[in-house]
């Protein structure tokens, strides 16, 4: 980073001494040199402003919550943030950044649900308070109050008292001072929670700069969740670190209706945003002729896609549907990352030599580089990922030696930089592994394995899978054991430890499929149906995401290593081969319609419902009322487009966890018409 008379330089020539070179400084810095400029907007319904911002208005209200904080003697200790999306997040992260309290950021659990997520990151990481929003405290307060672990953990609300200052906050953390953890992984086993540092905030922020050309006068527009890592590094710390304004709103408000986002783009002539891959596919599929032809996209400059396996077709797909709305052409830019390394490792921009490299899928499957023609019978187009930026060093290693591979080998990613997080908190053995890792030969630097694959051409990054079992679905990551864990438990047929959980590419997109054995006493006369049904309803019930796939394999079938661990890739393979003994399988993908298939709209709330999950999840076959709709494939995405569509036909709103709490068709219908009487 430039650093010139003891100064480190930022953009709109912004100086931070290297002593106070943290985020929450540059904040200060920020409300100094343009008081009265907007940092922040959030559209509460992805339409409306609900608040807006300003540097020196928002400095102010986190140097007030910091010092209510500092009373609470909670520094150097551990906090865990529940928060719904809006400013009052933002409030309180800046305010345990300023303050030397660790932040914990998590998804607020669902209401009246299972806690094994918050009990295995309490476990871990030992939460001295839980700081939240009024509303978000009383939805939760008693179910914690109950439980033995949870209700010794006060709570601190953070928007209810008077946010103004008493005076200026004298502490600054050192930016080597741990900034904040994220939390990867789910609810079973030991969690693994990524150690950021002030240091790693701004180095990171600074390449994000460099990648994506921002500057003072851009704006960005985001819907991206704020407490994980690509939400909160560019929504929430890169306006801050760039001096921009930055508009965003929440995740359901852009998954029920995808049009918010690029009619917000046009509203707010936003020049930087992007998403997930399934997110400009989403795009595509549900904004009308009609919706397109009011958008304006010709203030964009960059647009990234990244947090899953970026599709060429995506992006092309993409410009292509809303070039007549006035989306300039080369602005769509992969880019690779992961919480491990802060966020990004590479990204690609206007300097990258080519979008896209064909090569021969048959040496690919070798782990082998040949380049052809996109003629070639045998070609596929893997999307670059352009380079890295700042001190950041990418090296492509063989999985098993770590020594480097040759130019025309696939091998694991692995990463050196300022940017590579601390390590996983309380877990050095895992550190040494993962964040450690020393090159022989190489020595003097350590290296972070990725458990990615790919390979480097022509000095670009390239993205061709992945070493470790996680599934990437949406841009969320999801742990296969977690979901095996649901999945087993769902049906006394299904054999315990005997269920494998892995995605497959489906048209274009991940899909998740589960693989359960059958208990041997179950298989004379096994109910697949129900078994099927009770493994997809649960898992949709625990993650809000619908399996594509489930099959029943008969008992002894799924191998395992000889320490007795599922083989999740073998599994794969034999689905993918035929050489898997199945049983019975649903596959729901096949019986949905399309979205802009008619359905009546007329009748009562009960009917509406009826004829939605036949047309949108069963294709058009009749439903069994007396069963939840996560039983025929809901998943958040649909639970999200059905209350927009009752919202809109009936005028009310569901309680987004409502979905997922096992009730039935009927049984919604009546909460529904409660809630309609509620007014």
């Amino acid at each position: 980073m430039p650093e010139s008379a003891g100064y480190f330089t930022l953009p709109g020539n912004l100086k931070v001494v290297p002593e106070r070179f943290t985020i929450s400084e540059v904040l200060h810095l920020r409300a100094l040199q343009h008081p009265d400029k907007p940092v922040f907007t959030y559209l509460h319904d992805g339409i409306h402003a609900r608040e807006t911002v300003t540097f020196r208005e928002f400095d102010e209200q986190v140097t007030a919550l910091a010092q209510r904080l500092e009373g609470k003697s909670l520094k150097g200790g551990r906090v865990l943030m529940f928060y719904p999306p809006g400013i009052d997040f933002l409030r309180a992260l800046f305010a345990c950044l300023r303050s030397g309290i660790v932040a914990v950021p998590a998804y607020p659990p669902r209401k009246n649900r299972k806690l094994n997520r918050i009990h295995a990151i309490v476990k871990d990481c030992s939460p001295a308070a839980i700081l939240a929003t009024d509303s978000i405290a009383r939805d939760l307060e008693r179910n914690f109050s109950e439980d033995e672990l949870l209700s010794k953990i006060p709570w601190l609300i953070t928007n209810t008292e008077n946010q103004e200052s008493t005076g200026t906050f004298s502490f600054s953390p050192a930016p080597g001072d741990l900034a904040f953890i994220q939390y990867t992984s789910g609810s079973t086993g030991t969690p693994k929670g990524v150690m950021i540092s002030h240091r790693n905030i701004m180095v990171n922020s600074r390449n994000l700069h460099l990648h994506f050309h921002t500057n003072d006068s851009s704006r960005s527009v985001m819907w991206l969740p704020q407490f994980h890592d690509m939400g909160l590094l560019l929504g929430v710390f890169q306006p801050v670190f760039t001096g921009y304004h930055a508009v965003f709103m929440s995740p359901v408000s852009f998954a029920g209706k995808p049009y918010n986002w690029l009619k917000a783009i046009t509203d707010y002539k936003g020049t930087f945003s992007g998403g997930p891959n399934f997110a400009f596919d989403h795009c595509v599929e549900k904004i009308s002729p009609e919706e397109r032809a009011t958008l304006d996209l010709s203030s964009l400059r960059m647009v990234f896609n990244g947090a899953e396996p970026v599709r060429y077709e995506t992006l092309q797909r993409f410009s292509e549907t809303f070039r007549e709305s006035g989306l300039p052409q080369g602005v769509l830019f992969p880019g690779y990352g992961m919480a491990e390394t802060t966020l990004s490792i590479a990204v690609s921009d206007k300097g990258t030599k080519r979008p896209y490299l064909s090569v021969d899928s048959s040496q690919l499957r070798e782990n082998r580089v040949v380049p052809v023609e996109d003629q070639h019978p045998l070609a596929v187009k893997i999307v670059t990922n352009g380079a890295a930026q700042g001190d950041t060093e990418i090296m492509i290693a063989d999985p098993d030696t770590l020594m480097p591979a040759s130019h025309e080998q696939v091998g694991e990613i692995l990463v050196s930089g300022l940017s590579v997080a601390m390590g996983y908190w309380n877990n050095e053995a895992l550190n040494n592994e993962i964040f450690r890792v020393i090159i022989p030969g190489r020595e003097g630097k350590t290296w972070l394995r990725t458990g990615d694959l790919g390979f480097i051409y022509e000095g670009e990054l390239y993205i061709t899978g992945r070493i470790k079992d996680i599934i990437i679905i949406r841009g969320r990551n999801y742990y296969p054991q977690d979901i095996e864990l649901i999945a087993e438990g769902s049906h006394l047929s299904v054999r315990k430890n005997y269920c494998a959980a892995f995605s497959v590419e489906h048209k274009g997109e991940e899909q998740l499929c589960i693989v359960a054995e059958l208990q041997r006493t179950f298989l004379r006369r096994p109910d697949t149906a129900a078994i099927t049904e009770s493994i997809a309803e649960a898992v949709a019930g625990e993650f809000e995401i619908r399996p594509w796939k489930v099959i029943l394999i008969k008992t002894g079938s799924l191998e395992k290593t000889s320490s007795g661990k599922i083989m999740r890739r073998a599994a794969k393979e034999a689905l993918l081969s035929g050489t898997l003994e199945i049983i019975a399988q649903k596959q729901f993908e096949q019986e949905s319609l399309p979205a802009d298939y008619p359905l009546p709209e007329t009748g009562s709330l009960s009917e509406f419902m009826i004829n939605w999950a036949s047309g949108r999840l069963n294709g058009g076959m009749p439903v069994d009322r007396n069963k939840p709709l996560v039983s025929y494939g809901l998943d958040s995405i649909r639970a999200v487009e059905l209350s927009d569509e009752t919202s809109r036909i009936f005028g009310f709103e569901w309680p987004p966890y409502l979905f997922f709490e096992g009730l039935t068709i009927a049984e919604m219908a009546e909460e529904g018409e409660k809630l309609m009487k509620k007014g």
